[in-house]
């Protein structure tokens, strides 16, 4: 009976034995799969935090590009008005100029039509009383102390109506006598005129039937 139960006795703790080691290797593996799962954690921790800074990174780099964007666009702006109020003053400035010029033009063009007027007047004057300048010179509106009056023909062309009594053109040329007389008469009239008109273009055309035109071309 001893025997027996020394038998026993020895295949169970043979038994436990290997029990033992089965559940070392076990408590092993469980170290091993703890282990991983810790590694595991620790990872996906670190992969956490890594993607929130990633994240933060990323509003950050928005946050910037936003204010840098921001910051473009309002000097984009200030520039773009400071550009548009330069364009207007340059313009406004331009155009002053050009209008004083205008003007500046304007007043030397009368004041030489006037010391033109002037200086015919004078030049015609000397050259008989008949001869008178009435208005404006670039009508050269002639006409005769005793009433003569003249005609206007085609634009530029002033002439002695028919019957004119004007001394300077005389009635020779009236009654059908050679025209040759008229330019002798307005040899030193014509002249004058044409030195003081505008760019000194200036002629003078008769035809037998006694008509005298002046043709200015300004």
């Amino acid at each position: 009976m001893a025997s027996f139960a020394s038998v026993t006795y020895k295949g169970c703790n043979k038994t436990n034995k290997k029990l033992q080691e089965i559940l070392k290797l076990k408590l092993t593996e469980i170290e091993g799969l703890s282990f991983q799962v810790s590694k595991l954690e620790k990872a996906l921790q670190k992969s956490e935090q890594q993607r929130e800074c990633e994240e933060q990174a990323a509003q950050q780099i928005v946050s910037k590009l936003t204010e840098n964007l921001k910051e473009v666009t309002q000097k984009f702006e200030t520039k773009l008005g400071e550009n548009t109020r330069e364009f207007k003053e340059k313009q406004l400035v331009l155009e002053k100029s050009y209008s004083d010029l205008l003007q500046q033009k304007e007043e030397d063009h009368e004041l030489n039509l006037r010391a033109i007027e002037e200086r015919l007047q004078k030049e015609i004057s000397s050259h008989g009383r008949c001869w008178s300048v009435i208005g404006d010179w670039t009508a050269l509106r002639f006409c005769a102390a005793d009433g003569g009056v003249l005609a206007q023909g085609s634009p530029g062309q002033w002439r002695h109506k028919s019957g004119c009594k004007c001394w300077a053109v005389g009635r020779a040329v009236h009654q059908g006598r050679r025209a040759s007389i008229v330019a002798g008469i307005l040899e030193t009239v014509i002249p004058c005129i044409t030195k003081l008109a505008w760019r000194s273009q200036a002629s003078v055309q008769h035809n037998w039937s006694g008509a005298v035109s002046f043709t200015l071309t300004p």
